[in-house]
């Protein structure tokens, strides 16, 4: 029989804390116990109980140790919302499910979320060049039901109404960048019908990959299109992010559309169609990919600096030391680590989707997880994790490295619809979940707005027919140097409060230069014309 003394130590040390509070319970109770039976002429060996003269005095020691130790508990640090480490807990919320395409399904999803400790909703509100909400850019999508619902303005109400006590719920307006079709019949109306030659197409001039059509990052309209559908959003929501995924070439054999490839010739005087190898080719297609979420991210932030930009990048395969060597950097074109260094990402949801049981990819998961956090640069880790490859006990210890992780910002799992689904394994994950991780009331980290951090940002554009790829230069100190996009466009990121020159060289002749003040919080918008 234990002595309640030492049943008192394990009772109370079993209390849940945070990841970050484990090691030193193990700790507290380890030493506790083993300084009880160091003093072990005052114990019964055969007991493990202290020798006292009678029941009562017996009590009596069991009872002070109680106390004592709860004193020790109750001054330490304490489990509680309010002083839990600020992480998001995440979900992403497909369209190609149900989650918030009716009312009825937009009350289950905001109330699931809330039992579970959800504090941050990835919410699908364009999935192939449609919209989830009101938009004059592009077609409303055509299972929403009733007619005339805005799934995205219930959804953000619901959200963020704190009156009966609930915790209020970021809604992130998840974005499918360039993906534009899934296989199904397209509306008139649809950007695809309206601008067949804005589409992507392979080396051997294939327009689809089973069934699914691209817009291509060559073609400045497309950027200029996309930018529009984020103004739209951003000025008509409440919205706390915007976050674009597919932002990234479907591989590196795609990207001849005609109007690219017309681009890349004249920049780099070629004659021959490049081959889809080309080192040069495939510093061209990053630079497209690279523009699209700088003047994205702009777009946003002109019109609402809070609002977080996050982008949900690739981690294939093996972890690479030089990221140049990875297949998002080589293959997709996805240089995310230049997006986290130059500040062009607000949140960083890496997609780690790595099998837990499968010791190779667990080795991998490990590594990019490690990789995500010295390469965080300005923006905040968030640990994408495919809990739809995973048992439940496997994605809790993906889950666990995370959270455990004193960089990482939180994780963002893959997806609702695969743990909303009663009895099935996502469901086991989402209660164990509730029990051992996420907790209600827990905040989402804090992103100093840009007005406290002194600094600004410069945008504009070079007018003129030869403002492609031309340089632009601010005079920081030191100066800073950029490039405009297909349509003139260039921006400056993380400008600190000041006066400053803009100036572009087109030639000896042809040059411009321009005064701008930059203001804590604000873009800052240039027009050159050389």
């Amino acid at each position: 029989m234990r002595s309640p003394s030492i049943s008192a130590i394990s009772a109370i040390s079993a209390v849940h804390l945070p990841p970050r509070f484990s090691a030193f319970l193990a700790s507290w109770r380890f030493i506790s116990i083993r300084a009880l039976r160091h003093f072990s002429r005052f114990f019964d060996p055969s007991q493990d109980r202290l020798p006292c003269a009678n029941r009562r005095c017996q009590d009596r020691c069991d009872l002070a140790w109680v106390i004592l130790l709860t004193i020790v508990v109750s001054t330490g640090p304490r489990c509680t919302a309010s002083a839990a480490q600020a992480r998001y807990q995440a979900i992403w919320v497909d369209a190609f499910h149900e989650g918030f395409k009716t009312p009825e399904q937009t009350r289950r999803l905001i109330e699931w979320a809330d039992r579970h400790g959800i504090n941050a909703l990835f919410v699908e509100v364009r999935k192939a060049g449609d919209a989830y909400y009101r938009s004059t850019m592009e077609p409303v999508a055509a299972d929403i039901s009733p007619a005339g619902y805005d799934p995205l303005a219930d959804l953000i109400h619901q959200a963020h109404d704190t009156r009966s006590g609930r915790a209020r719920i970021e809604i992130h307006a998840w974005l499918i960048v360039y993906r534009v079709g899934t296989g199904s019949a397209l509306p008139r109306t649809h950007v695809a019908r309206r601008h067949p030659e804005w589409l992507s197409r392979t080396y051997g001039d294939r327009r689809d990959e089973n069934g699914h059509i691209f817009l291509d990052p060559g073609v400045p309209r497309v950027i200029d299109h996309t930018a529009h559908v984020v103004a739209e959003l951003v000025s008509r929501y409440n919205l706390d992010g915007v976050h674009f995924d597919r932002i990234r070439y479907p591989s590196k054999q795609w990207g001849y559309n005609a109007t690219a490839l017309g681009r890349f010739r004249r920049i780099e005087n070629r004659l021959r169609r490049p081959r889809s190898a080309d080192a040069a080719w495939g510093q061209f297609r990053r630079e497209q990919v690279s523009a699209m979420l700088r003047q994205l991210y702009i777009t946003a932030k002109s019109r609402r600096p809070t609002v977080r930009v996050s982008a949900a990048t690739v981690a294939f395969d093996d972890c690479k030391s030089d990221f140049r060597q990875s297949r998002a950097y080589d293959d997709v074109f996805q240089d995310w680590q230049s997006w986290v260094r130059q500040g062009w990402l607000d949140l960083n949801c890496l997609m780690i989707y790595k099998r837990d049981g499968v010791a190779p990819q667990a080795k991998q998961y490990r590594q990019w997880l490690d990789f995500l956090v010295k390469n965080r640069g300005w923006s905040l880790p968030v640990v994408g994790q495919g809990s739809f490859l995973n048992s439940p006990s496997g994605s809790v210890r993906q889950i666990s490295l995370a959270q455990q992780h004193p960089a990482v910002s939180g994780v963002c799992l893959f997806s609702y619809a695969e743990m909303a689904r009663e009895g099935h394994r996502g469901d086991q994950l989402a209660e164990m979940l509730r029990d051992r991780y996420f907790r209600r009331g827990v905040p989402t980290p804090e992103l100093p707005p840009p007005a406290r951090q002194g600094f600004g940002w410069i945008a504009g554009s070079v007018v003129g027919d030869t403002n492609d790829h031309v340089q632009v230069v601010v005079s920081t100190n030191p100066s800073r140097a950029t490039q405009t996009d297909g349509s003139g466009f260039f921006a400056f990121n993380r400008v600190p409060v000041g006066d400053y020159r803009i100036s572009v060289s087109l030639s000896r002749r042809r040059k411009a230069t321009q005064s701008v003040q930059v203001v804590a919080g604000k873009v800052a918008w240039v027009r050159l014309a050389p």
